[in-house]
């Protein structure tokens, strides 16, 4: 109910009309439950709906591979692709979900390069939005990039190399390996 006719209530209408189209919605939406919830065995309160999140444009998300890929060449660092995002680029498909995820081995990242790299990042005012115990989150430009850093293990010896989109990009060897072992 918007324009003209929600203007003129009082308050204490507009609250009695949301009150009664929200009752409406909830009944609406257990009838439309009730069936999956007889077969599941839980009721109307314990029913969890999923969060959906919309893929961002292959565009934007390309963007902001690029701008990392950028600057982790300048800092001479071998960043990798993990999750979905090197799934993506294997496959030589358009980029799709809600972020990037990226890769970084604990001794590139600790060690004088990542100087170089912080410094690009802090030029183009890209810093870290949130910090965990073993990543970093940036936003570019609407696009969660995630930064993974992993201590040194027998999949990030000898990284395989995928070409995309005009360049090369790194990925852990044996992927599924690393998949298997990291992968939550």
């Amino acid at each position: 109910m918007t324009g003209d006719y929600m203007d003129n209530q009082t308050p204490n209408q507009q609250q009695k009309n949301e009150e009664i189209v929200g009752k409406s919605i909830a009944h609406s939406l257990q009838d439309s439950i009730k069936p999956y919830n007889e077969k599941n065995g839980t009721d109307f309160d314990t029913v969890i709906v999923e969060k959906v999140t919309p893929s961002l444009p292959h565009e934007q998300l390309l963007a902001a591979l690029f701008f990392f890929w950028d600057g982790f060449e300048r800092a001479s660092m071998n960043f990798f692709l993990i999750r979905d995002t090197a799934r993506q680029v294997m496959a030589d498909t358009n980029l799709s979900g809600d972020k990037l995820t990226l890769g970084i081995r604990r001794m590139e990242w600790n060690g004088g390069q990542a100087r170089v790299f912080q410094a690009f990042m802090e030029h183009e005012q890209i810093k870290p939005i949130k910090k965990g115990e073993d990543y970093y989150l940036f936003d570019y430009k609407g696009v969660p990039v995630y930064l993974y850093v992993y201590d040194e293990n027998p999949c990030l010896d000898a990284l395989d190399i995928v070409f995309y989109n005009n360049e090369t990009f790194n990925t852990p060897n044996p992927f599924d390996a690393f998949c298997e072992k990291y992968d939550k």
